[in-house]
């Protein structure tokens, strides 16, 4: 049902679940269910409104504006850091289909500020034409919320059962979600048909399996992204130093928390031998 807003959840005296929720066209309206799948982002407002979970305390804001690429490389992407974004990050990122998409994340409540003022900042100071983009008059603005908080395991509730943002399944180094929320999206997908045809395991082994996929790489990221969320620009400077001497491959497996054994011992061997030199 498009344009339809999520208002509350109860549980019924039989066990079932009573929804509300309020549509443009045909206003407030009940649904009754026996399962519910929560994947209502980084609120949770199912989870919440059944008392089963809350919406984080700390969460990723971010904003982009998209617009044509004209003069921009399209195999160029950039992620920069720093006093132009401090206690995120920011991008530009091209499109397949020519357009250009300059954003910039924060984290709150480490910082008060919201990104649309370190955009307008970092616009005014003229920080865009030192990458030579020409931001139009005219262009798209894009924003979302995603949660910056430690992973939790239990992502199933009876018959209740979460995903994506509600699950928190973006990744916590630089907060990407999309890929995985289809990945397992369809994965749920599966089991939820497999349950329904009587295999009383099929949510769990969804559980399990994004439970290996993600808590010990998620447990690390995070780590990892409370630490460079009070970096000062002069602790970036190093670190950049530092990112220099990954490999490309090294590089994308951290960009996507992919924290193998091998990767997060030649992480703390390259930070010993920094602070030796």
């Amino acid at each position: 049902m498009l344009g339809t807003k999520f208002m509350d959840c109860e549980n019924l005296p039989d066990g079932r679940y009573k929804s509300t929720v309020r549509s443009r066209t045909e206003g407030e309206k009940t649904i009754q269910s026996k399962r519910i799948v929560d994947a209502s982002g980084w609120q949770c407002a199912v989870l919440s409104a059944l008392g089963l979970g809350q919406k984080p305390d700390r969460v990723g804001v971010g904003i982009e504006y998209e617009f044509p690429i004209r003069n921009h490389a399209p195999n160029r992407a950039v992620l920069f850091v720093g006093s132009t974004a401090l206690t995120g990050y920011g991008w530009i990122f091209p499109t397949p289909d020519q357009k250009l998409r300059l954003g910039i994340g924060v984290i709150n409540p480490d910082t008060d500020l919201s990104p649309r003022k370190v955009m307008d900042a970092f616009v005014r100071e003229g920080h865009a034409e030192r990458y030579n983009i020409e931001i139009p008059e005219e262009y798209e603005v894009n924003s979302g919320i995603i949660p910056s908080i430690p992973y939790d395991p239990k992502l199933v509730f009876g018959d209740v059962v979460r995903t994506g943002d509600a699950a928190n399944f973006a990744t916590p180094t630089v907060g990407e979600g999309i890929r995985i929320a289809i990945e397992f999206g369809r994965k749920l997908g599966v089991e939820i048909t497999a349950y329904l045809d009587g295999d009383a395991k099929a949510l769990k082994r969804y559980e399990r399996d994004a439970e290996r996929q993600f808590k010990r790489d998620y447990r690390y990221g995070f780590m990892m992204n409370q630490r460079i969320a009070r970096y000062a620009p002069e602790r970036w400077d190093k670190s950049v130093k530092r990112l220099s001497r990954l490999s490309e491959r090294e590089m994308i497996a951290l960009v996507r928390s992919n924290f193998t054994w091998c990767t997060i011992a030649r992480t703390v061997w390259l930070s010993f031998l920094a602070k030796f030199r």
